[in-house]
């Protein structure tokens, strides 16, 4: 290369390998001096070259001019990332428009009006069963993925359901692949936490104590937790009982950002319980038992809410405004008794009645129950 053709202000490749550079040129002796600055890392740097090893620069543009000289199926491809990469500023569906679900107006609305706009997603998604809470689940993690605010992710389910949010939920409908790590996994695969970006495992399975400390060190974007309901705690005087579930889903949640709840039963009719599993997401915000009832029905009744929704199969409508599901009703319905049938009825429920008064006066017996129904016959033909 002619040395003339090497100029201050040009930019050049093949003296970097990561990138072009901005020269400035000074001859030293048969030598070359070359000082530059990287085009895209603005780095500065210097070598001393000979003739020879000049010869293998090219010269692509000079700064402040521009050419066409570059290659056309790389720029349209290029184009057409960054295209993609800022879709999800002009299309507010796009995981919707890019996913294989048929998605429903209530799943939408969870989404795009409750999760979404949440700086933290800390909220317990306690739809009634048929919601499909998975899909919901999945729309937000391709929404989260596409604006680059989540990279890593755990999800953790019971032991039965993780083989179906790998396969069925996250790979068919939404493309994602999941590592499963169960014990199997992790024996021939120890980082296996550390070296997936995208894990799917069991809850029970995290909650040992030797692998509740190695999830623990891994930095996970965000944590989803199915069935929450299993994360049990209730108080008993002045105790709280803490079931190993819900010790490693509380060490997760004060360690990470975001962290969905989805259950169908969240409350069970034990305040306490429902409290705690709440405290997960906030424990200052839910301190108490009817702190947290309150909270949860003002939030409701003002459409407020940041931290819970839930929506029965009667509220759950098509595209045009049909329910999704018939409506539910109950009656009661008379049953004429064999005489072994009521004999059954009357023990069983003498049986009860007697534990429950048991119970109530809290004589409670460190024995097993009686398998028996004492003080009753089975009636003979």
């Amino acid at each position: 290369m002619d040395e003339s053709v090497i100029e201050v202000g040009n930019i050049i490749k093949n003296l970097q390998l990561t990138e072009a550079v901005t020269i400035d040129k000074k001859k030293l002796g048969k030598k070359y001096s070359l000082s530059y600055t990287g085009v895209n890392s603005n780095c500065h740097g210097s070598k001393i070259l000979d003739e020879n090893q000049m010869k293998v620069f090219d010269v692509i543009a000079t700064k402040g001019e521009f050419n066409f000289k570059g290659d056309l199926e790389q720029f349209i491809l290029s184009s057409e990332v960054e295209r993609i990469n800022s879709a999800y500023q002009f299309d507010h569906l796009l995981a919707i428009n890019c996913s294989i679900v048929d998605s429903l107006p209530h799943q939408v609305e969870a989404v795009y009006m409750y999760l979404l706009p949440q700086p933290r997603i800390r909220f317990l998604l306690a739809d009634d069963n048929g919601a499909v809470k998975s899909i919901i689940t999945g729309l937000l993690l391709k929404e989260l993925l596409m604006r680059k605010i989540v990279e890593r992710i755990l999800i953790a389910t019971p032991g039965g359901l993780t083989k179906q949010w790998q396969e069925d939920e996250m790979r068919v409908k939404f493309n994602f692949p999941f590592k499963l790590v169960n014990r199997n996994a992790f024996s021939s695969e120890p980082t296996a936490f550390q070296d997936n970006d995208r894990v799917d495992t069991s809850i029970d399975f995290i909650s040992r104590e030797d692998m509740l400390q190695i999830v623990a060190k891994n930095t996970w974007d965000i944590i989803i937790c199915d069935e929450a309901y299993m994360l049990s705690a209730y108080e008993y005087g002045e105790k709280v009982y803490k079931e190993k579930r819900y010790d490693a889903a509380c060490l997760l949640s004060k360690q990470r950002e975001h962290i969905p709840l989805l259950t169908a039963t969240p409350h069970r009719g034990h305040k306490d319980t429902f409290k705690c599993l709440l405290q997960l997401l906030g424990e200052d915000i839910f301190a108490t038992a009817d702190l947290a009832t309150q909270r949860v029905r003002k939030l409701s009744q003002n459409g407020d809410n940041k931290f819970f929704i839930r929506r029965l199969k009667e509220d759950m409508k098509d595209w045009d405004g049909k329910s999704l599901y018939k409506e539910r009703f109950t009656k009661a319905i008379s049953n004429d008794l064999t005489p072994e049938k009521k004999w059954l009825y009357d023990a069983v429920t003498e049986y009860l009645t007697r534990q429950k008064k048991r119970l109530s006066t809290r004589v409670i017996s460190m024995s097993p129950l009686p398998y028996t129904l004492p003080g009753r016959q089975l009636p003979t033909r």
